[in-house]
């Protein structure tokens, strides 16, 4: 008797992981690299859909990472935050800029600015903004902008503001991947969140004068004697920079390339090398402090 109770509770326990392992493996994402205008990025495989119920519109301007601004419809300069995605902070005067700002600002820009995209909704507006996902259109398919910040690192889930909870789940599992992956602002996970002082503004890594924009985006002056850049792998190329003094607001362009130094830049310009550093399919820039922290990080694909 007792061994057909044991034999029944191990195929009780086995039916029961049976169903977990089944459950389990239903909520599995598979991710795969899109190429999404001029840039390749990480995309959840099956969140890309080939029909869309959405309005059009266009982006006028890009506010900031997350919120941009539309015409839709007969309506013009409509205000939209992008829901469930939360960018690092850089245009509120009333807080300081915080670390992977202007990556994720830049990114949105050079997505979406004068682009056709789709909105949908499901959250109402909240004080001036409407409240929506964002879609792109890349060959045949949708792809909803909103994850595309979060998968890559420019954004965090964020679910102040609740929304359809098929999403929520999702927005939170593409995090957790960028963080296992550290992609994007989670290279230097200590940063998210935190102000910064100064700032990798851009790169340009195209032409034979490369540069790279170091600006202060804080109100006061920071002299930049011990302060480095650096390309990957950091312990290769790493500029160091000379006593000079950034004021706020002020950038110092550090050039690159055989002809490095010949656009004149507003503010400081430097010549670092007259090889290339930066390589044109993609690198990572390092902005590391006098005490050898890792101030700031610009990756580009």
């Amino acid at each position: 008797m007792v061994l057909k109770g044991m034999v029944e509770m191990r195929k009780y326990i086995l039916l029961l992981v049976a169903i977990f392992a089944l459950f389990t493996s239903s909520f599995a994402i598979a991710y795969t690299n899109m190429k999404i205008y001029d840039s390749t990025l990480t995309y959840a495989a099956t969140f890309a859909y080939q029909t869309l119920n959405a309005s059009a519109a266009t982006v006028v301007m890009v506010k900031d990472g997350d919120t941009i601004v539309v015409d839709v419809a007969t309506l013009t300069n409509v205000t939209v935050k992008l829901l469930g995605v939360d960018t690092p902070e850089d245009v509120d005067p009333r807080k300081p800029v915080q670390f992977y700002s202007l990556q994720a600002a830049s990114f949105t820009a050079r997505m979406l600015t004068g682009k056709r995209v789709y909105l949908t909704y499901d959250a109402q507006n909240v004080f001036d903004r409407t409240l929506a996902y964002v879609w792109i259109k890349s060959g045949d398919k949708y792809v909803m902008f909103n994850a595309l910040l979060i998968i890559n690192g420019y954004g965090q889930y964020y679910s102040k503001y609740k929304f359809r909870k098929d999403y929520m789940d999702l927005f939170e599992k593409f995090q957790q991947y960028a963080q296992e992956q550290n992609i994007g602002m989670w290279k230097e996970p200590s940063m998210v969140g935190k102000a910064i002082s100064l700032t990798i503004a851009s790169v340009e890594y195209r032409g034979s004068d490369e540069y790279v924009q170091i600006k202060n985006v804080s109100n006061e002056q920071i002299n930049l004697k011990g302060w480095k850049i650096a390309s990957m792998p950091i312990d290769k190329q790493i500029f160091a920079f000379p006593d000079i003094t950034l004021q706020p607001g002020e950038s110092v362009y550090v050039h690159t390339g055989p002809n490095a130094g010949v656009n004149k830049l507003p503010g400081i310009n430097i010549v670092w090398t007259k090889s290339y550093i930066w390589n044109d399919n993609g690198d990572t820039c390092t902005l590391i402090d006098a005490s050898s922290n890792v101030v700031d990080s610009y990756e580009y694909h």
